[in-house]
C-alpha cells in the first residue's frame, strides 16, 4: 500500500464496529475525506454474532432506567439525598443522549439502508434474523456514502500536535482534524476487542473508571450443587448485598454446572463484579414461583400432595412442580429429606419448602471473565465529554463512542442502541464542524 503520510482527512475513526460504522456514515460528505481502521480484517466483527447471532439490535423501551455506570451500580441507599442526585444526574445524561437518536430513528435509519425490523417481545431484529447480513448491510452503506477503509492496522499511538492530529498504526501515519475512538471495550477478545480505547483516554489524561466483565454468567459457591447442570426454569433473580435487593428481573435462568446464567443474571453481572472486587460479597437469591406468593404455593402445593402425591416420595411428588434436578437441590436446602413420605409431611415442614424455593439463595465467587462477556462495564467517564458532541471536553476534535464510556445496558439491544446512538452523535458533530 502507497504511504498517505501526505494525505490529511477531516475526520479518522478508529474502530469499524456499530458505533464506529454509525459515526462514519454520519461524517461522510462531499470532498471531506473520512477514514475508518480497523485492526480486524473487516468490519463489524463482533457485530455479526451479537444476540446469538440474530442481531438484537434496540428495544422497545430505550430510556435511561437500563443502563448503568460506576457512580449507580453502586448505589446501595436512595433514601440518601447525595445518592438521589447522582442517580437523577446519571438518568438526565442518558436520557440526554439516546433521546438524540430515538429508538424511532435507529429503526428508520436501518430501513433506509434496506434493513426492515420486526419486533418480538419487545426487543426489535432485523427481518433476515441473521446477524451477519445485518453487518454485511450496514458496512455496504458506509462504503457506499464514501468513507475509506484501512483493515487489519492496528493503532499504537494517537497525538495532537497544534490542531492536527496524528494517528500511528503499525503501518502507516495518519492526520486528521478530528478522531473518533470506536474500539469498544474488552469483552470478546476472539473480536479483536483488547481495549485499546482505555489506553488512548490515558495517554490524553481523560479519567476512566474501572472496567468489569458485564452481561457474563457468574461462578457459584459451595452453597451451589454441580448436579442442577442443565436446568432451565422461569424464575425472579435478585442481587442482593447485606440484605438489600439491588436489582432483580424475571426471566428465564439457566443452571450451569458452577454457573447461573439467564438474562436477569446477565443484567445484574457487571454490578456483582464491581462489588466483589471493592471486597463486597453480593449474592443471588431466586424465586421459583414468582408469580405466587408463599401462602398462595403453601396452599397450591398441599392440595396438591394430597390429591396426587400422599402416597410418593416428596423428592418424587414435587417434580409436578420443579424440574426435577432442582427437587433435591431445594429440598436439602430447606432440611427436608427427599425419601420422606409426602404425607408425613407437617405443614410447617412444607412451609420451609415452599420459603425456600421462593427464597433460593446462592452465593457468588467470580464471573467467567471477557472471554463470555457480551460487553464491558466501566470505561471513560461521562464527566469528560459534553453529551450533546461525544466531544472531550479538555481535547478538542477527540471523540469517544459506545462500549469505551463509562455506560452499559442490560440485554435486550441496549448495548447496541448506545453503541449507534453515540456514533451517530459523534459523526454528525464532526460533520457540523
Amino acid at each position: 500500500m502507497a504511504s498517505t503520510k501526505n494525505k490529511k482527512y477531516d475526520c479518522i475513526i478508529i474502530g469499524a464496529g456499530a458505533s464506529g460504522l454509525m459515526a462514519a456514515y454520519e461524517a461522510v460528505r462531499p470532498k471531506h475525506p473520512v477514514l475508518v481502521i480497523e485492526r480486524n480484517d473487516r468490519a463489524g466483527k463482533k457485530l455479526s454474532v451479537t444476540g446469538n447471532g440474530k442481531c438484537n439490535f434496540t428495544n422497545e423501551l430505550l430510556t435511561a432506567s437500563f443502563f448503568h455506570s460506576e457512580d449507580t451500580d453502586l448505589l446501595i441507599d436512595l433514601e440518601s439525598i447525595e445518592e438521589r442526585k447522582t442517580l437523577l444526574e446519571f438518568t438526565n445524561n442518558i436520557n440526554t443522549v439516546i433521546n438524540k437518536f430515538s429508538k424511532k430513528d435507529i429503526i428508520s435509519f436501518f430501513e433506509s439502508i434496506g434493513i426492515p425490523a420486526f419486533l418480538r417481545n419487545g426487543y426489535y431484529y432485523p427481518y433476515s434474523g441473521d446477524a451477519k447480513a445485518f453487518r454485511d448491510l450496514f458496512f455496504e452503506a458506509v462504503k457506499e456514502k464514501g468513507a475509506e477503509f484501512r483493515f487489519s492496522e492496528r493503532v499504537v499511538s494517537i497525538a495532537k500536535r497544534d490542531s492536527v492530529f496524528e494517528v500511528r498504526t503499525e503501518n502507516d501515519d495518519y492526520f486528521s482534524d478530528s478522531v473518533i475512538i470506536s474500539t469498544g471495550g474488552l469483552s470478546y477478545p476472539k473480536t479483536g476487542s483488547t481495549g485499546d480505547a482505555y489506553s488512548f483516554a490515558k495517554a490524553f489524561g481523560i479519567s476512566e473508571s474501572p472496567r468489569y466483565p458485564a452481561l457474563v454468567p457468574l461462578q457459584t459457591g459451595k452453597d451451589y450443587s454441580a448436579q442442577v447442570d442443565g436446568v432451565r426454569c422461569h424464575a425472579a433473580a435478585s442481587l442482593c448485598l447485606d440484605g438489600k435487593i439491588l436489582y432483580s428481573e424475571i426471566g428465564e435462568i439457566q443452571f450451569n454446572k458452577d454457573n447461573v446464567s439467564g438474562l436477569p443474571v446477565l443484567s445484574f453481572s457487571g454490578t456483582a463484579n464491581k462489588l466483589m472486587a471493592k471486597g463486597k460479597k453480593p449474592y443471588m437469591v431466586f424465586d421459583l414461583f414468582p408469580e405466587s406468593t408463599e401462602e398462595n404455593l403453601l396452599n397450591d402445593v398441599s392440595l396438591y400432595l394430597k390429591k396426587c402425591g400422599k402416597d410418593r416420595l416428596i423428592g418424587q411428588a414435587l417434580t409436578g412442580y420443579l424440574p426435577y434436578k432442582l427437587v433435591p437441590f431445594v429440598l436439602e436446602r430447606a432440611g427436608i429429606n427427599v425419601k420422606m413420605k409426602a404425607s408425613s409431611l407437617s405443614n410447617s415442614e412444607l412451609m420451609k419448602v415452599v420459603t425456600c424455593a421462593k427464597n433460593l439463595r446462592i452465593s457468588i465467587t467470580g464471573s467467567l471473565g471477557y472471554d463470555r462477556a457480551q460487553t464491558t462495564t466501566g470505561g471513560v467517564r461521562l464527566s469528560e465529554i459534553d453529551l450533546e458532541s461525544m466531544e472531550v471536553k479538555k481535547v478538542p476534535g477527540l471523540y469517544f463512542t459506545g462500549e469505551a464510556l463509562d455506560v452499559d445496558g442490560i440485554c435486550g439491544g441496549y448495548n447496541l442502541s448506545w453503541a449507534f446512538v453515540t456514533g451517530h452523535i459523534a459523526g454528525s458533530a464532526v460533520t457540523i464542524c
